[in-house]
């Protein structure tokens, strides 16, 4: 067993352990750190349900997510797998949410507007 973990973990690196699984699973960060996923994922959103205000909100929650978390994060990943520390970043991600925010309040206001 000690061989085997010993040359998956290597393979592994970056990856969180979870604690109180059973027998210690390991898993990797998921995508919802990831800017690629970010730029899919509002895309898509925007495009899909043809409202820019809804896009604005996955922007929103993206950063707050971030905004809020702490660690390591691949934030270029799957592109590049280099770590970026998250605690410089919190008050312009937290900010950055905000400002999104306030952006889909702006486009649900005006698109609310009678004519």
């Amino acid at each position: 067993m000690v061989e085997i973990v010993s040359t998956i973990l290597p393979r592994v690196q970056g990856t969180k352990l979870l604690a109180g699984t059973p027998h210690h699973v390991f898993q990797p960060i998921g995508p919802a750190h990831y800017l690629v996923f970010l730029a899919i994922d509002a895309t898509i959103t925007t495009i899909i349900l043809r409202r820019v205000d809804f896009g604005l909100v996955v922007v929103s929650a993206f950063a707050e997510h971030l905004g809020v978390d702490n660690g390591l994060i691949p934030p270029f990943s799957p592109v590049s797998f280099q770590y970026l520390q998250l605690d410089p970043y919190h008050l312009p991600l937290l900010a950055m949410s905000a400002v999104s925010a306030f952006g889909a309040d702006h486009f649900v206001r005006r698109r609310e507007k009678p004519v």
